[in-house]
């Protein structure tokens, strides 16, 4: 009975129907196809053509032949999947077992991969092994760069060029340049390149022509007069002026000093400034960093003590701050330079009360003032007529002397020596001594050539029948060397004074002779073969 009831239900339109053109309906009275089921239809598998079904992207299989197939990849468990791009297929090989793509997009991750053409990263790619690296950009090795035994890194075109520390490079020499000599030049010499190219040695040739302006006359009536004496003279570069510092002998020897405006060829003069009572051997420098000069001297009516005070120039004038005593004791030879490094004047003299031992001092300027820091010897002997410049690329003080006086003390050498000295603070020290000339010397003076970063020193050879002579030092250090000594003048000079001209970059001397005429001779440092 129940068998037959469940097939009595057949007969119910509801559950089943037939239309007059065969259609079967199942839960369908009104069945549009063959079979319309009104429901769910479940089989064990399914044949014939799919493409009329919808809710499933039609040829989304992978079959195990060759050619194009279609893959929908989604994140839907359940529910239905649309279709991809066109451009999504992926293109099977079965021969070599090989899946490709036209497009692939997003993160792939794997073991390893193999790229017949070209690869274009627009980010940064991070690697352990390449064969071979095209790069646009720069490239980053953390663990640094092999080149394989036999291998070499050489440019693809133009020129390589290498940046950061070499020093681990073998074939090369660090530090060191090769360049064709100009004759023959001694190990270790010094040498300047020349304009073709090659290197020599520095050596010095003279030029007894120098161009010089008009004399003027600041005061007295000129040369040989005994209204001016021990002038020296100094330039501010602030200001564009001369200041000359002199002793006045038609005025009680007072201290005085002078501003001049130099014009083309030509000088005018201000009106003399006193700076101090009775005085001798009077020096002058500039300090550029407080933009003031400095005077030294010795102050007569101070029991000949070492005194120096600070000069301001303003226009065609110059004032004074207050006289200030560097060494409380009879001194003589005060000479004055000024350290550009440190924005510190040094002084160096010959302390009388102290066996007339060649001392210095540090001096520091402060507006209008000076102070000055402990005195440092640095000739333990009697010392005569020092004289001093300042070498900005090696940061020294050089002092130029030498060992006595015929009016003071039997002399134990008269040699031409110097010694380059080092300011820390207010305190200075010094290197051993050099001689540069191993004969009776006098009246030398000493200037700073800083195209060619040496010394130049001019000097009076007593014992070459008091010939004018020169000799180019190099400061190493605490040391200095020296050329050979060249004659500029072949006969009895005396008041030398060297200044060096940075517009010719010549070195000028200043002497007179035998004849008690005044002469000016100029220096220039060259190559020679």
């Amino acid at each position: 009975m129940t068998r037959a009831r469940e097939l009595s239900r057949l007969g119910n339109s509801d559950i089943l129907s037939i239309d007059s053109s065969n259609n079967v309906g199942i839960g369908s009275l009104t069945p549009d196809a063959k079979l319309d089921v009104a429901g769910i239809v479940s089989a064990t598998s399914f044949s014939g053509s799919g493409a009329n079904l919808s809710g499933i992207v039609a040829g989304s299989t992978l079959s195990a032949g060759s050619g194009a197939q279609r893959v929908v990849v989604t994140s839907l468990t359940t529910g239905t999947m649309t279709a991809a791009a066109t451009d999504a297929d992926l293109s099977w090989n079965s021969s070599t077992n090989t899946l490709s793509a036209t497009t692939l997009s997003g993160n792939i991750t794997g073991t390893a991969a193999t790229f017949s053409g070209d690869v274009s990263i627009a980010g940064t790619i991070t690697y352990e092994d390449v064969t071979n690296i095209d790069s646009v950009g720069v490239i980053t090795s953390r663990d640094g760069i092999r080149v394989g035994a036999s291998q070499s890194i050489s440019p693809v075109s133009g020129t390589l060029t290498y940046y950061g520390d070499g020093s681990n490079l073998d074939g090369i020499e660090s530090g060191v340049v090769n360049f064709v000599a100009s004759g023959t030049i001694a190990n270790g010499a010094t040498v300047i390149i020349k304009d073709d190219g090659t290197v020599g040695i520095v050596t010095t040739t003279t030029s007894d022509t120098p161009t010089l302006g008009t004399g003027v006359t600041f005061l007295g009536s000129g040369w040989g007069t005994p209204a001016p004496y021990f002038f020296a003279s100094t330039y501010d570069t602030t200001n564009d002026k001369i200041v000359i510092a002199y002793q006045d002998n038609d005025d009680s020897n007072k201290g005085k000093a002078i501003v001049g405006t130099v014009t083309g060829t030509g000088i005018t003069f201000g009106t003399p400034v006193t700076f101090g009572g009775s005085t001798e051997y009077t020096k002058i420098v500039y300090d550029s960093a407080n933009e003031k000069v400095v005077i030294a001297y010795i102050d007569n009516d101070n029991s000949f003590y070492g005194t120096a005070v600070v000069g301001t120039v303003s226009g065609d004038t110059i004032g004074f701050g207050t006289e200030v005593v560097f060494n409380s004791a009879t001194t003589d030879d005060p000479t004055i330079t000024y350290d550009s490094i440190n924005e510190k004047v040094v002084i160096a003299y010959k302390d009388d009360s102290n066996s007339y031992y060649g001392t210095a001092i540090v001096g520091t300027v402060n507006g209008t003032d000076i102070s000055f820091g402990d005195p440092a010897v640095f000739n333990s002997a009697s010392t005569s007529i020092p004289a001093a410049t300042f070498d900005p690329d090696n940061g020294k003080v050089v002092i130029v002397y030498t060992a006595g006086a015929p009016e003071d003390v039997p002399r134990s050498t008269d040699y031409g020596t110097a010694i380059v000295g080092t300011v820390n603070g207010t305190d200075i020290s010094f290197g051993d001594p050099a001689v540069f000339n191993f004969a009776t010397t006098d009246d030398q003076t000493i200037t700073y050539d800083s195209i060619n970063e040496k010394v130049v020193i001019a000097y009076k050879d007593s014992d070459n029948s008091s010939y004018g002579t020169a000799v180019v030092g190099t400061v190493n250090g605490t040391d200095i060397s020296f050329g050979t000594p060249v004659v500029f003048e072949s006969a009895k000079t005396d008041y030398l004074s060297a200044v060096y001209d940075s517009t010719n970059n010549k070195v000028v001397i200043a002497y007179q002779t035998e004849d008690d005429q005044p002469y000016l001779h100029s220096l220039t440092l060259v190559m020679v073969q």
